[in-house]
């Protein structure tokens, strides 16, 4: 995604997510925008397939489709069964974002036409307000959205406009009021993520505030339990389920780790997850595989690293790019790994060529461990290949 982005700075990618169905990947950009890539599946050219030596294996096809929610890009998500291989369904090949200044949007991902609009109307103006999160429950039926002081609001997917149909509110000020509201976020609810295994639709979320808090719809509007203290106060960017809807997992801007958590006793952490991420304001993603025995997560470093899940130790590492790596998402069904990196990028201070270039100098070799040079390009997308030993699929 090359270009100008905002306030005169060149354009970086900013997250990357493969459809849930295979052959496409949704990537986000510091110009406000979201851009589709197809990624062949099963033929030459670049092809992903099942069984490969490892490395880096997509062809750099152009995006298929661009479009600009009007601001710049909160979060975004694909719908549910999105597939754009043979025999998918073409009604569901559509993905959900928010943006600064508007409301959250759905998106048909093969034309790019608006399908429809969730408005949140503010209590007291009457006026839209942003979210700064969505999460799609896995049936379709149902979009979260996160807003400042710990409020969601749930919406019925078949029903867009103005009406939600659950509400977490926002946090009151005051050490008597919050005490009186019972556990709560406090902060801007930065994350979102749906149990995969409960069927009352419980949901988990992280806040700026250094918390992560689990809601059951079913119990009512407060949070049934709040996690804390794991990152030492740093602002939690992101909340993944494990597969098995026992553990959460939660990352934190400008903090090395990422925690897991058993939900059943959320009043400690299980383990950390190291990660190079100290120095950068961006999100860092980290993904889980199909089988949900390898977590994956970026580095500020340009690093990918993996981990066993059983037991947190580390699994591999590899060079990604020569910029911080942003993205991180397993493919829904074969061992495949796409990566995306990118910073904000100040002429007046930016390094040399040989600056850029130590930044690899001495690194690990990449995914297949054959020992190749690392990567020296800056704001790249890339799907890598893994080998048996690496993916989750193949022990």
């Amino acid at each position: 995604a090359g270009g100008r982005g905002r306030g005169g700075l060149g354009n970086f990618l900013k997250g990357v997510r493969w459809a849930p169905g295979g052959g496409a990947l949704l990537v986000a950009s510091d110009d406000g925008r979201l851009r589709v890539f197809p990624a062949g599946e099963g033929g030459g050219g670049g092809a992903l397939a099942p069984g490969a030596a490892g490395g880096e294996v997509w062809d750099g096809a152009p995006p298929a489709l661009e479009v600009a929610p009007g601001g710049a890009v909160s979060d975004y998500a694909w719908f549910p069964g999105a597939s754009f291989l043979a025999g998918g369904c073409p009604s569901r090949r559509c993905f959900f974002s928010t943006a600064s200044g508007g409301p959250a949007h759905l998106w048909d991902a093969g034309s790019g036409a608006l399908r429809a609009a969730y408005r949140a109307q503010c209590a007291d103006l009457d006026e839209i307000m942003p979210a700064f999160s969505l999460a799609v429950r896995p049936d379709g039926a149902v979009l979260a959205l996160g807003f400042a002081r710990g409020e969601v609001r749930l919406f019925d997917v078949g029903r867009p406009g103005r009406d939600d149909c659950f509400r977490v509110p926002r946090a009151r000020r005051g050490a008597a009021a919050a005490a009186a509201a019972g556990p709560a976020l406090r902060g801007i609810v930065s994350s979102l993520c749906f149990s995969p295994t409960d069927p009352r639709g419980g949901f988990a979320a992280g806040s700026y505030d250094g918390q992560a808090a689990l809601y059951d719809p079913g119990a009512g509007a407060h949070a049934v339990a709040l996690l804390r203290g794991g990152h030492g106060g740093a602002g939690v960017s992101q909340v993944l389920w494990s597969r098995d809807g026992n553990y959460l997992y939660t990352g934190a801007r400008r903090e090395g780790s990422v925690v897991c958590w058993d939900v059943r006793r959320p009043d400690r952490a299980v383990y950390a997850l190291g990660r190079d991420a100290a120095g950068t304001n961006q999100r860092l993603q980290f993904d889980i595989e199909p089988c949900g025995r390898r977590l994956a997560t970026g580095g500020e470093d340009g690093r990918v690293r993996l981990f066993d899940l059983a037991d947190g130790r580390p699994v591999a590492t590899w060079v990604a790019a020569a910029d911080p790596v942003n993205g991180c998402h397993f493919h829904p069904s074969l061992p495949a790994l796409a990566t995306s990196s990118g910073a904000r990028v100040f002429p007046d201070v930016a390094g040399s060529d040989s600056d850029n270039e130590g930044r690899g100098e001495g690194a690990a070799a990449g995914a297949g461990g054959g020992g190749a040079a690392p990567p020296r390009e800056l704001n790249c997308l890339r799907v890598w290949s893994l080998r048996a030993g690496l993916s989750g699929l193949a022990t």
